[in-house]
């Protein structure tokens, strides 16, 4: 504790510095003489320690507080803070510091607006070498993007197992012939499995599951090698001479003509027995010869379509063609109708200009042969041999089979021959 003296001391001093701040305000008395000694004081204490020390806010009042003994002091000194002094200027930047540890993971920020839609289509899908780069290609449209691929090919595989062999297939017989469906239908509604017929140049057969004739495409065998010419045929009997003609009157000469070309321009069609029945290739009266090859043609002087002939260019030509064929004979002999008859005309129409006729006996095959010249003048006509007689021929040779050849020209039934003589 401190004594009362000493406090009235501090206090008397404390006084004095707040009423008095400059030395002009206090005034200095002149000193007196020398009092007496006086009195013996209290001793001081022995030892002075600052305690603490505390700033005080500002217009608190300072103070010191001996929390100590009056021999050993443990002073406690409150000390107002001054007045706030004028801002300093800017320090130097100081250096930076090291990179502080990775925070903790904030929350989940809100879900943000919805982004513009966009549309993917599959594009084109193109198969590239083997070996090539497989790419995607992006083609964008506004807001749509089409995607194309390219893909290269995988490495060939290795070939499989030989497959077990399948059941044996039904046998087709080709009864006869027909020029369309529609009259292979009139003739014979319904067929058994295995029977066929031609129509055109198209081999239609009878399906037992629907019940129908169908269509199972063009009828074309290899081509063979040259066969031998065959026999002669049997000779006909002479028919009766027609009235001579009244002779024309000579005609002017007409103007030398150009030269011919050197190449010669000419076309073979012919049709072979491959498979026909026992009893031939039935052609119903009126109906179309088959004309199933067209073996040459050098200058491209005919087209041959569902066994009509067609004429690529204007002027002349040289006609001439083989038919080995029979007709089913009358017991006894019957020469209205006991014949075969055959024609090359303008199709549809009785405008014949080469052709043939022969007498049947015993229902025997022959061979009937016919030329002539064709002038034409429409080369969109298409002309045709037509069975002429009332009643059906029978296209018959021996089967190629039954022959020491695979040349089919050993055992043709219809051949053609056309030569362009010029305009």
């Amino acid at each position: 504790m401190q004594s009362k003296e000493y406090l009235n001391a501090y206090n008397y001093v404390k006084q004095a510095r707040e009423k008095c701040f400059l030395p002009s305000c206090c005034v200095r008395a002149l000193p007196g003489p020398t009092g007496p000694t006086g009195p013996q004081g209290i001793p001081g204490p022995a030892t002075i320690e600052v305690a603490d020390t505390r700033t005080a806010l500002p217009g608190e009042e300072a103070s010191v507080l001996n929390v100590g003994t009056n021999e050993n002091a443990r002073l406690e000194f409150v000390i107002p803070m001054g007045p706030t002094g004028p801002t300093g200027p800017i320090g130097i930047d100081g250096v930076m510091g090291e990179i502080g540890p990775t925070g903790p993971i904030g929350p989940t920020g809100p879900t943000g607006p919805m982004g513009p839609s966009q549309t993917i289509l599959l594009g084109s899908v193109t198969t590239v070498e083997n070996g090539g780069e497989a790419s995607i290609t992006d083609v964008q449209e506004g807001d749509t993007h089409i995607l194309e691929f390219a893909i290269p090919k995988g490495d060939p595989g290795e070939i499989g197992p030989t497959g077990p062999t399948g059941p044996a297939g039904t046998s087709i017989t080709i009864l006869g012939y027909y020029p369309d469906a529609d009259a292979l239908k009139d003739a014979h509604p319904t067929g058994e499995v295995g029977d066929g017929y031609l129509v055109g140049d198209n081999l239609y057969v009878w399906s037992e599951n629907n019940q129908s004739w169908n269509d199972v495409g063009v009828i074309r065998g290899p081509k063979g090698e040259q066969g031998f010419p065959g026999e002669q045929g049997i000779q006909g009997p002479q028919g009766v001479p027609g009235i001579q003609g009244v002779p024309g009157e000579m005609g002017p000469t007409g103007p030398t003509g150009p030269t011919g070309p050197e190449r010669i321009s000419a076309a073979y069609l012919v049709t072979y027995n491959e498979s026909y029945p026992s009893d031939g290739f039935e052609v119903p009266a009126g109906a179309t010869l088959p004309l199933l090859r067209k073996e040459i043609d050098t200058t491209s002087i005919i087209t041959l379509n569902q066994s009509k002939v067609s004429f690529n260019k204007v002027g002349y030509y040289f006609v001439s063609f083989t038919v080995n064929a029979y007709a089913k004979s009358s017991t006894p002999f019957d020469n209205t109708k006991d014949y075969i008859s055959v024609g090359f005309r303008r199709t549809n129409t009785d405008n014949v200009y080469v052709g043939a006729s022969k007498w049947i006996y015993n229902s025997e095959q022959s061979t009937l042969t016919a030329i002539g010249i064709l002038s034409v003048n429409d080369t969109n006509a298409t002309y045709e041999l037509a069975n002429l007689s009332y009643n059906p021929l029978y296209l018959i040779t021996p089967f190629i089979n039954d022959i020491d050849t695979n040349s089919y020209f050993a055992n043709s039934t219809v051949t053609l021959f056309i030569e362009y003589l010029g305009a």
